[in-house]
């Protein structure tokens, strides 16, 4: 069902830091209107990896069951693609949200498409990116240049791409995710 580098929207497991996403959502995306408030992509059928508190792997079943799950499928990406892509991004696992990107993207929106200070003032411990960046910069490093300007993107946004980009395939819509049932 489900392919590595498949980008996924949903709302955020962790309800303070999903709050402050749909607070600042709220402002930021006025025409693109989306529930959504986390976003990652598929490493393959059961794996996603994602910033939560940290950027790390999780199965999609334990996570996400249940909950409402966009799905998309950008219809240029290969495996070999992807893995090469994924070469250069797995060095963001284990690094820490940063949460102080967030601010940015209330305060300053402008800027947070053009800086991510966590990048030097976190010393190397913070991802300079939040989750729907991350998706959409494996995206753009595939090899999809619409997505070159990944930096201050939101869930909503990509949950907008998701349904109305002709490039994207939506694999699962927004419904509780259940796993397939073989007969």
């Amino acid at each position: 069902m489900f392919k590595k580098g498949d980008i996924f929207c949903t709302i955020s497991p962790h309800t303070v830091l999903g709050k402050g996403i749909q607070f600042i959502q709220k402002a930021r995306t006025i025409g693109t209107p989306s529930a959504a408030t986390h976003s990652g992509i598929f490493l393959d059928e059961n794996t996603v990896v994602e910033s939560h508190w940290k950027v790390e792997r999780n199965n999609v079943w334990d996570e996400y069951e249940g909950t409402d799950f966009l799905v998309g499928r950008w219809i240029g990406m290969t495996d070999e693609k992807f893995d090469k892509a994924w070469e250069g991004l797995k060095k963001y696992e284990g690094k820490f949200y940063p949460v102080p990107r967030l601010l940015m993207f209330a305060l300053t929106p402008i800027m947070v498409q053009l800086i991510s200070p966590s990048k030097w003032l976190g010393l190397g411990f913070f991802s300079d990116i939040v989750c729907s960046e991350f998706a959409c910069k494996i995206l753009y490093k595939c090899g999809w240049e619409q997505f070159k300007a990944f930096r201050g993107l939101t869930p909503a946004h990509v949950a907008h791409r998701i349904r109305q980009w002709r490039d994207m395939e939506i694999i699962h819509d927004k419904a509780p995710l259940k796993p397939k049932i073989l007969l």
